[in-house]
């Protein structure tokens, strides 16, 4: 089925800008703000160029070098996006996504070809890359090949090219000068001839039995008359190229085993794209260029292309779309915007600035062990923090709580899993507080430096507030540059959550309900000014009239409004608090009020 889906000049400039900065949508309007930071894959398509992410399809003009956006929301059918690859015989860019949906873009139209995601497959329908022959597209699938005819806009076949008939997941398409076609797969190396009339037939496919038959190999080129493809090895051994030259296979040896991530052939040259660098080989494969940094940056890179223009083209894990000058010998980076992954555990926003918590834990408040990662979004631009920026970061793990300063908008503080509460002030982080340097205890378990940060919250006063789980010294306040600890019995080592501190000095903290604990909050208040850390009140609420009167057993949000009233979100719904002031008053109502929605 072809779905048309008609285009003004505008929609390619809709949320355009030099060199990708971000627009901010007017108020009342939704913007979409997703991770454009990681480019997958990157095609030339005449004075353009295409790079992809799985959420969007971004192109840049070599004209002027602004860049436009292209997403589910201004005109693509779907997300996941998995490859592109623009055909020049027709004038098309060919778009594919992980659920098997396809779109042809070509000029101002996009044509959706929604077969292969629509029909009853057995087995995997991933679209692992494409092959562009003539009109045709060749699109490497999960369980086999499908032919796109491109002029016509609608499938012409499909190849189910293992054993018998079977399906097998293809990866890598190319062809050599003898019109060959070579699938690369997860089980060898499958050939035919590509003029046969009868390639429906599997009988006309044959695994090459001069290469492991056994191997995986996930990307294939050709240049010239030779054939490059790459053996995957798993473990620490290290990827080998094979050639195909003459009628055999053999190794190349250019001492470099790193494992590969593509191959591209172009304008006479080879590009392997390696895990974390990239060359450019000539016809005699001479090295031409090497890439081992971005000047400044590290590369993780995932796709590499030449233009006509002898332009290097790089999709990056974590640095987006680099462009290099060969014969300028200088890199260009493209600020695309958005937030490192689509990871979101907790938000927190202050002013201007919107802080994203990528990290987590599960239902039983144990860590998941993610990289430890922060995403800033500060007016329109976005700052990620991470390893491959902040090597510190590598050493920690599961962030799950941000603050900002409120007198100091450039530092703010972020809660981990286990590894304490980090400080960032501005795009460093500068310090890192545990039980060695501040009041806040480790968990129950043997290690110490297994220090567990659920909340952080900074009160009226500016003072920082730290929350730790499963110890009873639980709670730990910073003023200035000193910390002050409190051990509140009532907790009994319970798992604890985010907290919250409101205009009335109180500590609202999310404890974890279950049998050991029928609990679902811990309010904490003291006066800070006694100088008498024991001098404090503690009230544990949960859905019993009386007693909180909570919608449901957990706490999954909690926010103050400008009226003081604390408003909880439960699995049951959302109640609000509107007397927290009462808490701790004998004899008076403070049990929270269910919020009727009528329908």
């Amino acid at each position: 089925m072809k779905i048309h889906i008609r285009f003004l000049l505008i929609f390619w400039a809709c949320i355009a800008g030099i060199h990708g900065m971000s627009q901010q949508a007017p108020i009342g309007q939704w913007s979409d703000e997703l991770p454009y930071n990681k480019v997958i894959s990157v095609t030339e398509a005449d004075h353009l160029i295409y790079a992809a992410t799985p959420y969007a399809l971004l192109r840049v003009d070599k004209e002027d070098f602004s860049v436009s956006r292209l997403t589910k929301i201004n005109g693509l059918s779907d997300i996941g996006i998995t490859a592109t690859r623009y055909n020049q015989f027709t004038g098309t860019l060919v778009v594919t996504y992980s659920n098997a949906n396809i779109d042809l873009i070509h000029g101002h139209l996009i044509t959706n070809i929604s077969d292969i995601k629509r029909k009853q497959i057995l087995g995997n329908k991933t679209i692992n890359s494409i092959f562009c022959y003539n009109k045709y597209a060749y699109l490497a699938c999960g369980f086999g090949i499908v032919v796109l005819d491109l002029q016509k806009e609608e499938i012409r076949d499909t190849y189910y090219i293992g054993p018998d008939g079977s399906p097998v997941n293809v990866l890598a398409i190319t062809s050599d000068p003898d019109d060959t076609i070579y699938a690369a797969t997860d089980l060898g190396i499958y050939k035919a001839y590509l003029n046969d009339p009868n390639l429906v037939n599997f009988a006309s496919w044959h695994l090459d039995p001069r290469i492991d038959t056994f191997a995986r190999y996930p990307t294939i080129a050709t240049m010239d008359e030779k054939v490059f493809v790459n053996k995957s090895t798993p473990g620490s051994l290290k990827d080998t190229i094979f050639i195909h030259q003459n009628g055999n296979w053999t190794a190349w040896n250019n001492n470099l085993t790193s494992p590969v991530m593509k191959l591209e052939a172009m304008y006479n040259h080879l590009i392997v794209v390696y895990d974390y660098f990239m060359y450019v080989f000539d016809q005699d494969l001479h090295d031409l260029v090497k890439i081992w940094n971005y000047n400044p940056g590290s590369p993780y890179p995932l796709d590499g292309i030449e233009d006509q223009d002898q332009w290097l083209w790089i999709g990056d894990t974590y640095a987006g779309l680099i462009s290099y000058n060969m014969p300028g010998d200088y890199f260009e980076a493209y600020n695309l915007g958005g937030p490192l992954s689509a990871q979101a555990f907790s938000l927190t926003a202050h002013g201007n600035t919107l802080l994203i918590s990528p990290g987590g834990r599960d239902n039983s408040y144990v860590p998941l062990y993610s990289p430890a990662q922060v995403y800033k979004l500060d007016q329109d631009n976005w700052t990620n923090y991470a390893g491959w920026s902040l090597p510190a970061l590598n050493s920690y793990h599961d962030v799950v709580t941000t603050a900002i300063d409120p007198y100091d908008g450039t530092r703010f503080y972020a809660g981990t899993w286990g590894n304490g509460l980090l400080e960032f002030h501005g795009d460093s982080l500068v310090n890192r507080y545990g039980e060695w340097n501040s009041t806040l205890r480790h968990h129950s378990a043997s290690d110490t430096a297994d220090v567990r940060v659920g909340g952080v919250s900074f009160d009226p006063a500016g003072n920082m507030w730290v929350v730790t789980t499963h110890t009873n010294s639980c709670l730990s306040v910073k003023q200035g540059s000193q910390w002050t600890g409190f051990t509140i019995p009532e907790v009994q080592e319970s798992n604890l959550g985010n907290m919250i501190s409101t205009r009335f000095g109180q500590q609202w903290i999310v404890m974890y309900y279950g049998n050991m604990n029928p609990y679902s909050i811990l309010v904490f208040t003291t006066d800070l000014a006694s100088g008498n850390p024991g001098n404090y009140q503690v009230r544990k609420l949960n859905s019993t009239v009386g007693n909180g009167n909570l919608a449901g057993f957990s706490v999954l949000a909690m926010a103050e409004d400008k009226d003081g009233e604390i408003w909880i979100g439960t699995e049951k719904g959302v109640c609000v608090f509107y007397s927290p002031e009462n808490i701790f008053i004998p004899g008076q109502d403070f049990d929270a009020q269910r919020i009727l929605v009528e329908y």
